[in-house]
């Protein structure tokens, strides 16, 4: 290096760090991690919400949608728009269905391959100004022309159907028929069918006809004026809009009201990437702890330099700018590294937007914001680390100084008498063993970073287990294989006595299903909640109670309140009374006897069936089969649901919707998963950190002993000894660290499951600790540490002996 162009004191900083390049590559490397951990995530949060608001404005989503008997009223979306507040409304069909895109090699839909499929048709699909579809290149005819299907894009990518394929369709009376697939179109407004299982597509209004189903919408979807993020007044529109279909003699069977102004990914994006934050802000502490290790070493390593720069007239002052110029310069050099990983990282992550969240977030700039706060970072966290250490480490006398590492001997504290006096264990054991705690301060710190790797690995296999115990706990929440749902209410032996004609059944029990709406107390109403009427006694129901009681036998006015509710109603509990308006009109006081915690299917409250007869008059109907099975897997389910079906179709009795435990479970495995990979990336961040951090410790330790293993070559020693000595080292450090990182997880693990449980499901998760994560963290603990001593061992025995005795 040619210093003439540079400063004594810069050509100083930029020898240490040349000389030094190894110890320099790790520092900056780490502090590299955090700040591109800062930029994926702060990077990609901008870009998925700027993502979610534009697509939110494109699409113009429904904030009201209406389920009606078949209408075919021209007029009545005219009627409609002369509500107060409401700016546009929109008639359509809808059925869930199922589809099948298998041959079974005869020309028929392979028997074991159905799945679940909404189709919607509209009277004119291009004009549609409430959830806005377009279409994509490979739409032969726009709108789709009579006896042709358009798939959602990414239900076309579930499905793996093409452009020309054929598929079937069966419609509720259980009837076959066969559409050919003629392109896909774009819904961002809709949930993505990865996510779901539940692919969607488009007919015309005459495929209805060809169908078998009735003419006529069945759907109405509104928004009002403004952007529409008061609840309040949505939920006013929605009741005036029900009256007034009343009035007109159509029935209205049910109302929803998504979250004002959200897009519905919009949990799952925000939960996680404060999640991923406060998992960054982990990082960045680890980093801080590297920092400061580093610079008491060097501080240490030049003990002497910084005497004789003293005896030379430099003042405390200027050996802190020194110092703080190479700590600067740490950061620079991590910057260089960070913000472009930070931007792939982030394209990377966004980029899977587009199939698992059905929004695109291609073309979004930078946010110059995100990279400020990474040039913060970068050069903040070396500077405010290095900072103490550094006024520390030159506020020494030249006296101390000069003397090197022995002018300041400490008197040996009980602890390392106790280690001297270890017996019984090989002697280069008892070395590496002794040398670990000779620097208490370097090994402290060095834990603190190996424990936070850690402790996010075994928190995130933790968060992991957590939520399939709470899938778990939710599926026995609900303890059914089988449940039917028929459009209308029936008698419920005679549903009992089919629902046992189903093979494998073993037992049935019929539920009633009332749709009601909470009436405040200035008399206006509430979105629609579901409230299903089950025996108190049920066996097919073990509640999740966060609070309350249970319904008892003979309760005719008690209701158990769904959790998720609480977003809605926060002011609302145990003890409350609350007014539902039933039907449309019966109005009956209910007090709330408990709050049950429900992750699966829609958001659902519980009344006993003598409630359901004080509500309707009529406790002796039900609407909701529920089947439990002999075997309990896909196909045993599949069977009893086919087979369900045909025998509700031979009695006259219409299906609108069925579900299998099995299909549940993997709908909310993919949920999950979305979490745990998340979670698993900042785990990996970590874990490098640590890695990191122990390579740097096990460097600076053989630097410092570098004379130490020189005596012990030149007294017989061989290089595998001295190597050996100091894997065992790094080996200990990572068994301690392993230790120090199952208990760091206990809380960090509770944290996490506090924080995902209420983002996702308005509860904190059930915490199981992960002993696979534990078992997993030790082998990867134990295999870092070895690999993390590799370099410093080969460095410790590369030196030729007259230079390892020269070393001061």
């Amino acid at each position: 290096m040619n210093e003439r162009y540079f400063s004594p004191r810069l050509a100083k900083v930029l020898r240490d760090l040349w000389m030094y390049k190894g110890r320099s590559l790790l520092v900056v490397l780490t502090i590299a991690v955090g700040v591109s951990g800062v930029g994926v995530v702060g990077q990609a949060m901008v870009v998925l919400s700027r993502a979610m608001a534009d697509t939110q404005h494109a699409v113009s989503p429904s904030q009201i949608t209406l389920m009606t008997a078949p209408f075919s009223d021209e007029d009545m979306v005219e009627e409609l728009l002369e509500i107060p507040n409401l700016s546009q409304a929109e008639a359509l069909s809808y059925y869930r269905l199922r589809i099948n895109v298998t041959d079974d090699g005869s020309g028929q839909p392979d028997a074991e391959a159905w799945t679940n499929f909404d189709l919607y048709a509209l009277p004119d699909i291009s004009q549609a100004q409430v959830g806005r579809i377009t279409p994509e290149e490979d739409v032969n005819e726009w709108p789709p022309a009579d006896g042709q299907l358009l798939l959602e894009h990414l239900a076309a990518q579930y499905l793996a159907v093409n452009v020309h394929d054929r598929v079937w369709i069966e419609t509720p009376d259980s009837e076959l028929h066969a559409l050919a697939v003629d392109g896909t179109v774009r819904n961002p407004g809709m949930e993505s069918a990865t996510l779901s299982r539940v692919g969607s597509g488009f007919v015309s209004m005459n495929s209805l006809e060809d169908l078998g189903l009735p003419a006529g919408t069945n759907m109405i979807v509104l928004r009002v004026q403004g952007e529409g993020t008061d609840r309040k007044l949505l939920e006013s529109v929605a009741a005036s809009s029900r009256e007034l279909l009343r009035d007109r003699g159509i029935e209205v069977k049910s109302t929803l009201i998504p979250e004002p102004g959200k897009h519905w990914a919009s949990d799952i994006v925000m939960s996680m990437g404060s999640i991923l934050q406060s998992l960054g802000a982990l990082t960045l502490i680890a980093a801080a702890f590297l920092v400061v290790n580093t610079m008491l070493a060097i501080l240490g390593s030049q003990l002497r330099q910084i005497g004789v720069m003293q005896v030379l007239g430099a003042e405390p002052n200027s050996l802190i700018r020194l110092y703080m110029i190479q700590a600067g310069i740490y950061g620079i050099l991590a910057l260089a590294v960070g913000l472009p990983i930070g931007y792939v990282g982030a394209r990377a992550l966004t980029g899977q937007s587009n199939y698992l969240l059905n929004f695109p977030s291609e073309g979004y700039s930078l946010s110059l914001g995100v990279m400020a706060m990474q040039v913060a970072i970068g050069i903040g966290l070396p500077l405010a680390a290095a900072y103490l250490p550094v006024w520390r480490g030159t506020r020494i006398s030249v006296r101390e100084a000069l003397g090197g590492a022995g002018a300041k001997r400490g008197r040996h504290s009980r602890f390392d008498r106790f280690m001297e006096d270890i017996r019984g264990l090989p002697r280069p054991l008892l070395l590496s063993l002794r040398n670990t705690f000779r620097k208490k301060g370097r090994l402290l710190l060095t834990l603190v970073t190996l424990g936070l790797g850690g402790a996010t690995v075994v928190s995130v296999f933790s968060v992991h287990a957590s939520l399939m115990n709470t899938l778990d706990q939710t599926l026995q929440y609900a303890d059914y294989d089988v449940r039917v749902t028929t459009a209308e209410p029936q008698a419920e032996r005679e549903l009992a006595d089919i629902a046992m004609s189903a093979p494998g059944a073993v037992q049935t029990e019929q539920w009633g299903l009332i749709r009601a709406h909470r009436l405040y107390e200035d008399g206006s109403e509430s979105a629609e909640l579901t409230v299903h009427s089950l025996p108190a006694d049920s066996g097919f129901i073990h509640p999740q109670l966060l609070s309350g009681e249970w319904l008892r036998p003979g309760e005719d006015d008690s209701i158990v309140l769904d959790s998720y509710l609480l977003r809605y109603f926060p002011e609302l509990q145990v003890g409350d009374s609350i007014v539902l308006k039933i039907e449309g009109e019966k109005e009956r006081k209910w007090h709330i006897k408990g709050f049950a915690r429900k992750t699966i299917g829609e958001v659902v409250s519980y009344i006993t069936k003598e409630g359901m007869g004080r509500a309707i008059g009529d406790d002796s109907q039900a609407s909701l089969i529920h089947l439990r099975m002999g075997e309990h897997d896909s196909a045993s389910q599949s069977a009893a649901q086919r087979e369900l079906k045909e025998r509700l179709k031979e009695e006259g009795f219409e299906v609108t919707s069925t579900e299998v435990t099995t299909e549940m479970r993997s709908i909310q495995e993919a949920r999950m998963n979305i979490v745990v990979v998340f979670l698993s990336a900042m785990a990996v961040l970590l874990t490098l950190v640590s890695s990191l951090g122990l390579t740097g410790t096990m460097s600076l330790n053989v630097l410092e002993r570098t004379r130490e293993f020189g005596i012990l070559r030149s007294i017989g020693a061989t290089d595998g000894m001295v190597a050996g000595i100091v894997m065992a080292e790094g080996v200990l450090l990572g068994i301690i660290g392993w230790g120090a990182g199952c208990l760091l997880a206990v809380p960090v693990s509770y944290w996490l499951c506090q924080s995902v449980g209420l983002s996702l499901y308005q509860a904190p998760l059930d915490l199981v600790y992960s002993w696979t994560g534990v078992g997993y963290w030790l082998g990867t603990a134990v295999g870092l540490s070895a690999l993390a001593s590799l370099i410093p061992a080969w460095n410790a025995i590369r030196l030729p002996m007259q230079e390892i005795l020269a070393y001061e």
